[in-house]
Formats: C-alpha cells, sequence, structure tokens
C-alpha cells in the first residue's frame, strides 16, 4: 500500500509539471550547453514516444514519469507525447517507429531481454540490434536469488557459494520460482548453473505473472526464488526471504546491504532493462542532442526522487558503454538458444 501510495503522488507531480510547463513550440533551440545543440535541428515541436506494451504497465509508467523532465531539458521546446502501439509482441510498434521520418521527432522504448526474439528462429524476424538507434537506457529492475528465511535448509546459506556447495552436496532437485520462459530470471538461472557447476537446480516458470511466481515460492512449492528487486523488496523488508545475491554490475540503491553476484566472483547482469531508440540514419548531431537532453532529464533531482519513490531504479547509460551493455546481454542470449527454444 506504501508503494502504491508513493506511486500516484509520483504520478501526480509528472502530471502537475507536465501542465505548469509553458511548450515554446518552435523548433530552434536557444536553451543554454546544458541542454541541447544549438546548432542541430532539434528538438523537434513534438517528439513521439511510442511504447510498445499497454497503458498502466511498468514501461508505460516510466515513460509518462519521464516525458515532463525530458521536455523540461528542451527548455520546453518540444511536447512529448507517450503514445502506446501494442501487438506483435513489441514488433507492431518497433516497426512503427522503423518507418518514421528519421529527424529526431519519433523514438520508442526498447526493452531486454524481450527485444531479442529476433534470435528466435521460428519467428523469422529480419531485424537485428542494429535496426535500432540506441540513445540511452533509462530503468533496470535487476534479478535477485533469493530463499526464505523460514526454510531451515538454507539456514547456513548467505552466499552464492555457500548456495552452491548446498545444492552440490544435495541427492535431490530443488525447484526455483521463475516468470516467463526466457524471461531475465531464466537467464540469471542458467548463468548460474553454469558458473556454479550447479545441475539439480530446475526453472518453474509462471505464465500467469509475478503474483503466481511469488505465491508459489512463499507457499513452499518452489524453494528458491529469482525474481526482480521490485518484486522481492517487499518480502525483503518484511523479513519473509533472504536476498543472496543482486544480478547487478553494482549495488542497487533499494538493497544496498546485499552484494551483487559479480562481487561474489558470479559473472551474472540481469535483470528488466528499459531504454530509449530511435531509427537508424538519424543525423549524429541530432542524436547528440536528443542523448544530452534525456542525459539531463535523468539526471535531474526532481525526476530521480520521483522514480525512487515509485519503486523504479535509474540505471542510465548511453553511447559506447550502452551500446556495449546490449552487445553483452544479446551475448547471453545466444549463448542460450538451444535452452531457450530458439533454435527451433
Amino acid at each position: 500500500m506504501k508503494k502504491f501510495l508513493a506511486l500516484m503522488l509520483s504520478l501526480a507531480l509528472v502530471f502537475a509539471l507536465a501542465a505548469c510547463g509553458q511548450k515554446d513550440t518552435g523548433d530552434s533551440n536557444t536553451g543554454d550547453s546544458s541542454n541541447t545543440d544549438a546548432s542541430a535541428d532539434w528538438p523537434k515541436a513534438n517528439t513521439r514516444y511510442i511504447i510498445t506494451a499497454s497503458a498502466g504497465g511498468g514501461l508505460d509508467i516510466c515513460a509518462r514519469m519521464l516525458a515532463p523532465y525530458w521536455e523540461k531539458a528542451t527548455d520546453n521546446k518540444t511536447v512529448v507525447t507517450v503514445e502506446n502501439v501494442t501487438g506483435g509482441a513489441n514488433w507492431i510498434g518497433w516497426t512503427e517507429m522503423f518507418n518514421a521520418t528519421p529527424d529526431g521527432s519519433t523514438v520508442a522504448n526498447i526493452h531486454t531481454p524481450q527485444v531479442f526474439s529476433y534470435l528466435n528462429k521460428a519467428l523469422q524476424n529480419s531485424n537485428t540490434l542494429d535496426s535500432f538507434n540506441l540513445l540511452c537506457n533509462c530503468v533496470t529492475d535487476s534479478v535477485t536469488i533469493a530463499v526464505r528465511n523460514d526454510d531451515s535448509r538454507f539456514a547456513d546459506v548467505n552466499t552464492l557459494d555457500d548456495l552452491a556447495n548446498m545444492l552440490k552436496s544435495a541427492s535431490s532437485d530443488f525447484t526455483v520460482a521463475l516468470t516467463s520462459k526466457g524471461g531475465a530470471d531464466e537467464l540469471a538461472l542458467l548463468e548460474f548453473c553454469d558458473q556454479a557447476g550447479v545441475t539439480n537446480l530446475i526453472g518453474i516458470n509462471h505464465s500467469d505473472g509475478i503474483s503466481a511466481q511469488k505465491t508459489s515460492f512463499l507457499s513452499g512449492d518452489c524453494d528458491l526464488y529469482f525474481g526482480k528487486v521490485g518484486d522481492t523488496l517487499t518480502m525483503y523488508e518484511e523479513g519473509t526471504v533472504k536476498v543472496l545475491a543482486v544480478c547487478k554490475a553494482d549495488r542497487s540503491s533499494f538493497l544496498p546491504d546485499i552484494a551483487t553476484a559479480s562481487e561474489q566472483g558470479y559473472e551474472i547482469i540481469q535483470g528488466s532493462d528499459r531504454g530509449i531508440v530511435t531509427q537508424p540514419g538519424v543525423p549524429e548531431e541530432i542524436k547528440e542532442a536528443m542523448v544530452a537532453s534525456l542525459r539531463a532529464a535523468q539526471e535531474d533531482p526532481e525526476y530521480l526522487a520521483a522514480m525512487e519513490a515509485a519503486g523504479y531504479e535509474v540505471n542510465y547509460m548511453d553511447g559506447e558503454e550502452y551500446e556495449q551493455y546490449m552487445k553483452d546481454q544479446e551475448a547471453v542470449i545466444i549463448k542460450w538458444a538451444d535452452e531457450l527454444g530458439y533454435n527451433g
């Protein structure tokens, strides 16, 4: 309930900010150097922000929370309109973005690992990562690895090495509550088993969603839980679960006392990443102006406070860092293509 109220207050702040901003719909940009490059033909009077998911979900909420701060970062020279274009497992919205004029007036969300569905041979999708012009990553909801505090079998398990040793000494299989097939939690499980040399963890997917996943874990139907920080936090704060690791490059601001998998010697970086892309062909000076404004928006203290209150962890990346990150995430999918059923 507290998180829900915080989210509602954050959204109210966003809409109030959007209503109060005075929009200059001219295409020229006379803002200072902290915003965008005045020599670029950007910002446009209107920026269409395509979201490939339905209204009310995490992708949609994050976009609507960012929009007024992005406008603010351009000195309100553009109006950012969030539009939900659903269907085709995200590809209808992405195709609309691909087909738009490459002038910086149309962007879309990109989220992992779903975007890598083009690697699934059964879908016969000719797109690649190069089909997207990467602007920035905004938010990451990283995978956690957790056990129940009341499960005596894990009483002495406090690290990933403890978990690996316990599993190797066991004579039975253990089940892991996951969400959907091919999700970040399943990828984290595959990586942990591979790096730890463990063969007796069995992932159980819950296609009915996160609520079903958590119920299965908390009821004891599943032994372990690989789930996102945002879905783990309440259980952790209530003392229900013991979090062994967060699969993130650095520590989560929501779980600062929990060591990352990398700190424990396991190179597992998995989560639900939410970024922004545009079309290849957008002039480089316009792309630079777009990225500069997006960076400024996501460094705004008010935006950061609103996102934290709503339970979203900002994980900003752009440029070469973001491009390499996405290539690394794609490589994980390619590594596990057979297990994911991507090779037919």
